[in-house]
């Protein structure tokens, strides 16, 4: 049961609450006033949408309240379906709903914040579907007979939506699917089957168990056989590498005889006479000139870093010399600027000092303040006279001010009075003006006079300062003065003492030459010696060695031999290794396939026994289908046939039944003698809707029993008002029995007498 809905910025609503009562909830009021949205946002509430937003027909953005930017529409509805209160809110935020939540009376959280599962939630407790409802309780206006509008096979498979028998339908094509698609998997097996020939697989198998023993055996043979050539190849590398090497020792002994003998030619040429000194004297000496020269250009280079640092220095002090010689112009530039403000001030201040003058411009300020006050309070006054003349030269007869009676003469004298008084005003304002340029003229002189005496003043002040300036950049250029003089003085000496260390340099760079030549010819001599000493083991050692050329490619080509003759066996072990492996695959893939063949038989065996099945379960869906049929459409002829007489006014129709064909449901109508006619062919419009009225009213009470709510928007459209007024009376007394709510939207008065609960917009 529905019990309250709030509704904020919805549609038409911006702040509306409504209670809901059992029985029948009657909306009433004007077209626009709300009505249908109310019935919407309780489809909202509940699913998430209602008819015309499932249908497109509007957006979601098109709920919140027109007129308002940014505003956040909220629909809350209190839900009471059994035992268990539900609290559902949605809301819609920038044209999408943002969040829902349902909680319970205690206020905790049941589901959300995510809308999907809010309608999930509701749905599994309600055990209600979206499209059941909107197709069967809520009749929105002009829909009420929707399902005789409908074409036979539309209806047909609609109403088995509702009643969930197509799921049956569904599940029996898919099961004739797939039955058809595992024939034909087992068809095209078998016929797989077919073009294989067991016995040839088994004896390719036996043939290739066979060849492989054979090559395994040859692999084995070819194996010892290696072993035994690689033991050959083996001593005979042995043998070559040894003839080789006693080869190239020979032939390297027998180039270094030669070049020893050229080098003794040589040495001998060179070695013309002995030295008188021995080789270690003469290195001795060269290594004490060698140290003293490199102390001799350590000296040197110090002498360089002295004469580079004093240079520097200069450098240094130079700039400094420099720099200080620009301030002290800069300073004396400044002093001299200062005595000629003392000077220039000197000649401003007999027209007065800055405080007599800030005393005079007070004084020309106030008196120019004064001065225009009393100017602006003439122009003023003169205002007023103008304004007296001028009602005086327009006034005849009487006084504008006392209203007595007023002589031309009189009236004469009093314009010429105001007028002369206006020309003495004018005359003291001109004399006032001329007075404040005088003044202003005076202060600008004054002012101008002011402001340069204070910037004179300010110069004068840093006189102190900047003389002391002077005498510390004085003092400053004494001391660098004395500093360059003493540098000049050690540039002198540097400079000598690098003259003497370039001399001594140069000397001993002689000495060590003369040196150098005697420590050659030494070094010759010891050399020749050595290469003598050399030459004659070199001479013995040759004639030890008993090898020639032809035995070393005797062996080496002995050794060639044996190498083809082992990769000969290497081959053909390759060969037998790619066989064994070749044939083993094929006769793993032989066997493979063999079985592969065995169990696609089975599998075919087993497809049938599915197919088999699948027939049965195709006749069983069938079975079931026309059971639930049966009953549910019994059930809803049960409801509809207990309702008629009530609804229906008349005594053309004696009952209602909704009957099933082949390809269609039809609603039918019973005449008094007992034959049953289609409605589509032979009822009024108010008829139709009746009927159509008792079907939605059995729909609802067997396809939705947890929420057992009718929802009518306008139901009465072509009804006269008899059946309107039996409408109303079986509101007020038998629906009840069927249904929990009954909410109807309407404009007519007449069906507010039926509301257990009328809400009026």
């Amino acid at each position: 049961m529905l019990k309250k809905i709030k509704l904020q910025n919805w549609k038409a609503h911006k702040q509306s609450e409504y209670e809901f009562k059992p029985g029948t909830n009657v909306i009433i009021g004007q077209m626009g006033a709300g009505k249908s949205s109310i019935l919407q946002a309780i489809s909202y509430a509940i699913f998430g949408t209602f008819s015309e937003l499932k249908s497109k027909e509007i957006k979601v953005s098109d709920l919140p309240t027109r007129g308002l930017d940014g505003v956040i529409s909220e629909v809350n509805l209190s839900l009471h379906p059994s035992d268990v209160e539900y609290q559902i809110s949605r809301t819609i935020k920038n044209g999408i709903t943002s969040e829902a939540i349902v909680r319970n009376s205690s206020g905790q959280l049941l589901a959300g914040t995510n809308s999907m599962q809010v309608t999930d939630f509701l749905a599994e407790k309600l055990g209600l579907d979206e499209d059941v409802f909107l197709r069967t309780a809520y009749a929105r206006q002009n829909d009420i007979d929707m399902f005789l509008r409908l074409s036979p096979g539309d209806r047909k498979s609609k109403l088995d939506e509702l009643m969930g028998l197509q799921k049956f339908e569904i599940a029996r094509r898919n099961t004739i699917k797939l039955a058809n698609q595992i024939a034909a998997k087992r068809d095209a097996q078998a016929t797989f089957l077919g073009n294989f020939d067991f016995q040839k697989s088994r004896n390719d198998i036996e043939t290739l168990a066979a060849d492989i023993l054979e090559l395994k055996q040859e692999k084995v043979d070819l194996s010892l056989k290696l072993a035994e050539v690689e033991k050959r190849k083996a001593e005979l590398n042995l043998k070559t590498r040894t003839l080789r090497i006693q080869l190239d020792n020979y032939n390297r002994m027998v180039e270094r005889r030669e070049l020893y003998r050229k080098q003794l030619e040589e040495i001998s040429s060179k070695v013309s006479s002995e030295p008188d000194e021995s080789l270690d004297s003469v290195r001795l000496r060269l290594n004490e000139i060698t140290l003293r020269i490199e102390e001799v250009r350590r000296a040197k280079q110090h002498s360089r870093d002295d004469l580079e640092r004093g240079r520097n220095s200069a450098l240094e002090i130079e700039k400094s010399y420099g720099g200080l010689e620009e301030k002290n112009s800069e300073l004396l530039i400044s002093l001299k600027d200062i005595d000629e403000s003392k000077f220039e001030i000197d000649k401003l201040e007999k027209f007065g000092d800055i405080t007599s003058l800030d005393l005079r411009l007070s004084e020309i300020e106030k008196i120019v303040d004064a001065t225009l006050e009393s100017k602006n309070q003439m122009v003023g006054e003169i205002g007023v006279l103008r304004g007296h003349l001028q009602e005086l030269e327009s006034v005849d007869g009487a006084c504008p001010v006392c209203s007595t009676r007023l002589e031309q003469v009189t009236k004469d004298v009093l314009i010429q009075e105001r007028r002369g008084k206006i020309a003495e005003l004018k005359e003291t304002i001109t004399q006032l003006e001329n007075k404040v340029e005088d003044l202003r003229t005076e202060k600008f002189s004054l002012t101008k006079s002011l402001e340069r005496q204070k910037l004179l003043q300010q110069k004068i002040e840093k006189d102190s300062e900047l003389r002391k300036k002077e005498r510390d950049i004085a003092i400053k250029l004494s001391e660098l003065r004395g500093r360059r003089a003493a540098l000049t003085d050690g540039f002198s000496q540097i400079s000598t003492r690098a003259e003497n260390l370039d001399k001594e340099i140069e000397n001993l760079e002689s000495e060590r030459r003369q040196l150098d030549e005697k420590k050659q010819v030494l070094e010759l001599k010891n050399q020749k010696y050595k290469l003598a000493r050399d030459l004659e083991v070199i001479e013995k050692s040759i004639v030890g060695i008993n090898v020639n050329a032809k035995s070393v490619e005797s062996a080496e080509e002995q050794y060639r031999g044996i190498i083809q003759e082992l990769e000969k066996i290497l081959s053909r072990q390759r060969s037998s290794e790619f066989l064994i492996e070749e044939k083993e695959k094929r006769f793993r893939d032989l066997n493979e396939r063999q079985e592969q063949f065995t169990d696609i038989e089975k599998e075919v065996e087993y497809l049938g026994d599915k197919i088999d099945f699948l027939h049965q379960f195709k006749n069983a869906l069938l079975a079931a289908q026309e059971t639930l049929r049966k009953e549910l459409i019994t059930a809803v002829n049960e409801v509809m046939g207990n309702i008629w007489n009530s609804i229906y006014p008349y005594d053309r129709w004696t009952s209602v039944r909704l009957d099933v064909t082949d390809s269609d449901y039809v609603l039918q109508l019973r005449e008094y003698e007992g034959e049953w006619l289609n409605v589509a062919g032979y009822a009024s419009g108010g008829e139709r809707i009746i009927a159509s009225l008792a079907l939605r009213i059995a729909f609802t009470k067997i396809l939705t029993p947890q929420l057992n709510v009718l929802i009518l928007d306008e139901p009465t459209h072509n009804m006269d008002d008899k059946a309107i007024a039996t409408f109303v009376e079986v509101l007020q007394n038998d629906l009840s029995s069927f249904l929990d709510q009954i909410f109807i939207i309407t404009h007519n008065e007449k069906l507010a007498e039926a509301g257990n609960n009328v809400i009026r917009l």
